[in-house]
């Protein structure tokens, strides 16, 4: 008797499902739902349900699948012996969305058969399978989603097969930012956008048109992932049927334990769940016309999350084009290294010294820079270094001994001994330098007053102060004062030219950052003139910098609070960021720096952009600094300053090149 009421039952759920076409259409007896989790929250929730399950109830839900998910469940309907049970699995991919399988079974066996007569002609079986394919992505920020279904019905020897049904879905996910409401969802759901028709025997049903729109909030109390309430609501309109609704709500206590309720065209639902690590079990009770449903569902999550193979996958990628930027540098900086040193190797051969030993200079700056070997390098600018100092000692010294023979020549004894003194000075051995300063001093005895060559002495020195020669100003001033030890004005001379020598080497000192000899200077140059305010201007600044050396705080600048990036300006940073690497990839670096500024500027820090500005702006300087554009090169590498700010080696560049342009003003100012 009891297998008789159970396929009766079968029989009048198989064939009638939940509503009859004089009242909307029969509807696939699968709509009763699947997931215990779903089922306890009334079925409201079509947001954010379980990936598994997502295929039923709402494609686009799948576009959220972290990891491989599957679930199964089995429920003997409204204590019958009617089986109810279902089986799906989600997979998702990193670039191309996830994919859903949905397989549902509804039936009963052990039928009994008899013919017209009441004659029992055996047992026979009734079921009916379902299967579900579905698949969804996130485009442009919205959740899109499609599932095609088939279902097959089986009573006895017969056998029929649906047609495909088509669901269609579109949903978003909003952030709200905010601690106790982080974020809100709402989808929309066609059902048999394409309809399903089955026919058995002479009988043929079309499943009915169904949208369904759904949202749901998430809520925390207490402002903390460990406490979770989640509000669903939904509203179904199915073709020439009354709109139905359905709520829920479901608390979550530290992702472990699970509480939900619902109530659906007024039939109430409960239920929970725990779930461990990957594993989880839910239960739900749930009121429907013919009874309660009790549906039990084990669930299990595996693999690694999507998140994270996107995330090693893209660190993987910036460590690639990381390297690619580090070796193209590197093989840029090569060439220009052995570009500089080929030309230098030219110039020096031509006998252009000068220019070949500044070419060298280049390359061992650029090489150190990027880590090279530097012994070659090193040993041809010392090289040349060495023939152009002896060229030039050469060449000052027969130009010195050159103006004293003209000077002695036009009776001007005091300029012949002062270049007759610089000849020396150049060569202490040459007895030509000797004899022709002997021969001035006897001739300034007789020619002129010692008054006279005092005087002119003193007016040479003060003209070669003036135009910054200050150590052949030095010397005359010493000649004098051999001459006129006692003499005052001589003295006072002496200590000029002494104070100027002092001062240029303390100005040096200090723009080379050699602070120790450059306070050395400055004290021997406050012994001649304590109170001058160069002494007390540079004393300062020394001090100054022995402050920020020692490790004072200074005034930080208030920075600007963080944006918050929409949606839509984080895609735009992450397609500008790849376009900058596209463009580097292609070698357009110029245009590449363009776009990782602009990255920069929307979202300071995102990712490894402030490293590639710093190398890219790094090697444009180097570029810049071997055409001889060294102030362009300076701007450019304070550009990279302001990202790395702790880099020793940007910094070196700075200094190096800004000393390189003052050595540079002051030999145009001297000529």
């Amino acid at each position: 008797m009891r297998r008789l009421r159970s396929a009766v039952f079968c029989i009048a759920l198989l064939a009638c499902g939940a509503a009859q076409a004089g009242a909307g259409g029969t509807e696939s007896p699968f709509s009763l739902g699947a997931g215990a989790r779903e089922l306890g929250m009334g079925t409201a929730d079509l947001v954010y349900s379980a990936p598994a399950v997502a295929v039923f109830w709402n494609p686009a839900g799948l576009a959220f699948t972290e990891r491989y998910s599957l679930e199964a469940f089995h429920s003997g309907l409204y204590d019958s012996d009617v089986g109810y049970q279902y089986f799906g699995f989600a997979a998702p991919t990193m670039d191309f969305g996830s994919f859903g399988v949905g397989v549902f079974r509804l039936g009963v066996d052990g039928i009994d058969k008899r013919d017209a007569g009441n004659l029992h002609l055996g047992w026979i079986s009734d079921s009916r399978l379902g299967l579900y394919l579905g698949y969804g992505r996130t485009v442009s920020g919205y959740d899109l989603g499609a599932a095609v279904t088939v279902e097959q019905h089986s009573p006895d020897v017969y056998s029929a097969t649906s047609s495909p049904g088509v669901t269609l879905a579109a949903g978003r996910r909003f952030g709200l930012d905010g601690a106790r409401v982080p974020e809100i969802g709402a989808v929309l759901v066609a059902r048999n956008v394409v309809r399903p028709g089955i026919k058995l025997d002479n009988e043929s049903v079309t499943y009915p048109y169904s949208i369904e729109g759904g949202v749901s909030v998430e809520l925390r109390p207490t402002g903390s992932p460990d406490h979770v309430v989640m509000l669903s609501a939904r509203l179904t309109k199915v073709e020439d049927l009354d709109l139905r609704a359905a709520f829920g709500a479901d608390y979550s206590l530290h992702r472990n334990l699970g509480l939900r309720a619902g109530v659906r065209d007024g039939e109430v639902s409960a239920g929970f769940g725990f779930f461990y690590k990957y594993v989880g079990f839910d239960y739900a009770m749930a009121r429907r016309d013919l009874g309660t449903m009790h549906v039990f569902s084990l669930s299990a999550r595996f693999g690694v999350p999507v998140g994270e193979k996107r995330r090693k996958r893209e660190e993987s990628r910036e460590a690639e084009f990381n390297e690619l930027l580090s070796r193209r540098f590197a093989e840029s900086n090569r060439r220009m290294v052995d570009g500089l040193i080929e030309e230098g190797g030219r110039l020096s051969a031509s006998g252009d010294l000068a220019r070949a030993v500044l070419l060298y200079e280049k390359a061992l700056f650029i090489a150190a820079g990027a880590g090279m070997d530097t012994v070659e390098i090193s040993r041809r600018a010392a090289g040349a270094r060495r023939r152009l100092e002896a060229e030039e000692r050469e060449a000052a010294y027969a130009r010195n001994m050159n103006d004293a023979r003209e000077r002695f020549d036009a009776g001007d004894f005091v300029g012949a001994r002062y270049f007759a003194n610089l000849a020396l000075s150049i060569d202490p051995g040459s007895g030509e330098a000797a004899s022709l300063l002997e021969r001035a001093d006897a001739a300034a005895a007789k020619q002129v007053s010692r008054g006279q060559e005092i005087d002119r002495g003193l007016m040479m020195a003060d003209s070669l102060t003036s135009y910054g020669e200050i150590d052949e100003a030095l010397l005359v001033t010493r000649s004098l004062l051999r001459i006129a030890p006692d003499d005052p004005r001589v003295r006072l001379a002496l200590k000029k030219a002494e104070f100027a020598h002092w001062r240029d080497a303390a100005e040096g000192g200090f723009a080379r950052g050699d602070y120790g000899a450059a306070k050395a200077a400055l004290d021997s140059a406050a012994v001649r003139f304590p109170d001058h305010p160069w002494v007390k201007n540079l004393g300062a600044r020394l001090a100054a910098e022995k402050k920020r050396l020692a490790g004072a705080p200074e005034p930080e600048p208030t920075a600007a609070p963080a944006r918050a990036l929409s949606p839509e300006m984080q895609r735009e940073v992450a397609a500008t960021y790849k376009r900058g690497q596209d463009l580097f990839e292609k070698g357009r670096l110029a245009e590449a720096v363009s776009e990782w500024e602009r990255v920069e500027a929307l979202a300071p820090g995102y990712m490894s952009v402030r490293e590639y500005l710093v190398n890219a702006y790094k090697f444009l300087g180097v570029d810049l600094y071997t055409q001889s554009k060294l102030g362009e090169a300076v701007d450019v590498w304070k550009k990279a300053a302001r990202l790395a700010p702790d880099s020793a080696e940007i910094a070196n560049y700075i200094k190096r090149t800004e000393h390189e342009i003052s050595k540079l003003e002051e030999i145009s100012y001297g000529r």
